[in-house]
Order: C-alpha cells, then structure tokens, then sequence
C-alpha cells in the first residue's frame, strides 16, 4: 500500500520528467536483478517496503547509469552513501530539521509547552522529529512532554490486522463478491484498514488523556496520521488544544490543521538534474520543507 506521501512523490516524478520530454516506467522489484533497457537514461529507487535495503543497494550497484536513491534512514545499513559510490542518495524528512522548524512556528505563536505524540518512536524519523522539537524549545526557554509508543510503523497493527482469522472468517470472498458484483478485496482492505487503526486509537488513547492534563497548549504529531488520531480525540470529548502534524496530507487540509510539507518537488528536480547531466555518487542530497500554518 502506498502512503499518500509515496504517490505524491512518484505523481511529481512523472510530472517533472513528462516537463523534460521523459517517459516514466514504474515497475516493483522482486528482489532480483536490474535490468533496464537500451532507451533508459537512469533509474529511481525508493527504499520504501523494503525490508533489506542493502539488497536492492547490491543490485543498483551494477548498473552503468545514474541511480538515485530515496532513502527511508540515511542513518542506516552502515552508511550506504559511503558503501556504494556509485549510488546518489536522497534523504526527505529523515532529519531534526523539520522538527526544529514546526517547533519555532508553534512557539513565535505564543505556545509555551509542546506535547509530542507518537505511536511509532522506536523509528529514526519520529526519534529525529521530537529531537528538533526539543532543541528549538530549549533553544526558547521552552519545554516539551512527550508521550509516545515503541512502534516502527503503522504496518506494527497492519501486519497482525492482515492475519487475523476473524476478517477472513466474516469477510468470506465469494459471498461478498456475490453481494457487491464486483471483487471483494476493497472492502476486506477497508476492514483490515480500520481494525489496525482502531487498535492505534486503544492504545494511544490514555497518552491523549495524559497530554491533555498536562501544561501542553500544542500538540504535535509524529505524522499527519497521528495528528488527525489527536484531533479526532479532543472533538469526541469536546476539548480543544492547537494540533499540527508532519507530511502535508490531504486529511489535514480537511480538517485545517498546521502541518510540516517536504518538498517533493525540490527532491524529483535534484534527481533529474542528476540523471540528465549523467552524475554518479557518491553522496547524500537533503531535501527538507515548509511549515503550512492552518487554523487549527
């Protein structure tokens, strides 16, 4: 399943090279070898979804054209940027940056205490996140309370979600695909879907109720996801606090929050460029963002 920042990345990269007179071939890797074609100019990885990056860094490595590669954890895999000179790496959102820039926002905006939520701080990128929050806020004079899980990723309730034998035992295809004239997976997806987010609302909830007796006048989710899970959790008892997030989704412009937006757009340019101009690594390129102020 792809996130929404994944099809935004790969919609400006089709986009972008559609400008330069460039066709795009998206194609997923089995784990096997690359092999593009004659006509190819360059290829684009992502590292998303992969559980053994160093698998498909081994691969690329090959290859005799320009190959970019946008990185999940520049910190990760024994600094691969040094470890395959022939790969250009791209790192977005993987830094303190975006933190420390979220932070300075909320606080020039009055707001003296931060409150951090994550269901998912045993990943680099939500460790690095509240790290920039906390070093802009005692850059201020300010704290911050965080109140966090040790999960990696969504796909931590997603995974058990897919397996569990009750979906598939009240979700049975035939009789579904009967009922709606059409394949059944969308809907047992929906289910699968909203059992795994149900249970990050359980076990996040009694951190809402502790971030809300605290001294927090903003909170901050770890991403947009768990930002909205935030909101939706005031609104259901009638509380209030500021709410902002991480990755500029279209759910938080729904519901006017603030959120942090990586520049895609300035990634996809940088990987072109070095694709046209035939540049190799090695190196790592960081592309980082804006604050969206909203009005929540």
């Amino acid at each position: 399943m792809d996130s929404e920042r994944e099809t935004e990345f790969w919609k400006e990269l089709g986009m972008e090279a559609s400008r330069l007179g460039l066709s795009l071939e998206r194609s997923p890797w089995s784990g096997g070898a690359i092999r593009p074609g004659a006509s190819f100019l360059g290829v684009v990885a992502s590292t998303w979804h992969v559980p053994d990056p160093e698998r498909l860094f081994r691969a690329l490595d090959p290859l005799r054209l320009p190959v970019c590669v946008w990185i999940q954890d520049p910190a990760s895999h024994r600094s691969p940027a040094h470890a395959h000179p022939r790969l250009r790496f791209h790192d977005q959102g993987y830094g303190a940056v975006s933190g420390r820039l979220l932070a300075r926002h909320l606080l020039e905006r009055g707001h003296r205490r931060i409150a951090y939520l994550s269901p998912w701080n045993g990943s680099l990128w939500s460790r690095n996140r509240l790290r920039g929050i906390r070093e802009e806020s005692e850059r201020q004079g300010r704290e911050v309370d965080e109140f966090c899980l040790n999960g990696v990723s969504e796909w931590d309730r997603l995974a058990p979600a897919w397996s569990d034998e009750t979906i598939w035992k009240r979700f049975p295809s035939q009789e579904i695909a009967k009922v709606v004239e059409g394949s059944a997976e969308p809907l047992r997806e929906f289910a699968i879907r909203e059992l795994a987010w149900n249970r990050i609302r359980r076990d996040m909830a009694p951190l809402f109720a502790s971030a809300f007796d605290s001294d927090a006048t903003a909170w901050v989710g770890a991403n947009d996801d768990c930002a909205l899970l935030a909101l939706e959790w005031l609104e259901s008892r009638g509380r209030h606090r500021a709410v902002a997030g991480f990755d500029d989704t279209a759910g938080v412009l729904r519901s006017d929050l603030t959120s942090f937006r990586f520049d895609s757009g300035a990634m996809v340019r940088s990987m072109l460029n070095q694709i046209l101009s035939n540049a190799s690594g090695p190196g790592l390129s960081r592309h980082e963002g804006v604050v969206v102020p909203r009005g929540a």
